[in-house]
């Protein structure tokens, strides 16, 4: 282990053990990662997940009939269901 490695070592523990209120540094970063935080994915209901289903057998429908029918009944089948 070097001086450098172990100046490095110690400089990254001690903003690690730094709070936001004793350096302004890591105030900063807590502000950042927090805001830079992507929001909560809303899951979708039964009716959107059978319409997503639908939209891609319609997508394949030319190429593949057989797998879109497999698709629509799939989908039917979903929307059927009681939660």
């Amino acid at each position: 282990m070097s001086t450098v490695t172990m100046q490095s070592a110690r400089a990254h523990a001690a903003l690690h053990e730094a709070t936001p209120v004793t350096n302004p540094f890591v105030a900063f970063l807590h502000a950042v990662s927090a805001a830079c935080k992507p929001a909560p994915r809303r899951t979708p209901t039964r009716c959107e997940e059978a319409e997503q289903v639908r939209r891609l057998a319609a997508s394949v429908a030319d190429t593949d009939p057989g797998f879109a029918a497999d698709l629509y009944a799939a989908a039917a089948r979903h929307d059927g269901y009681e939660d």
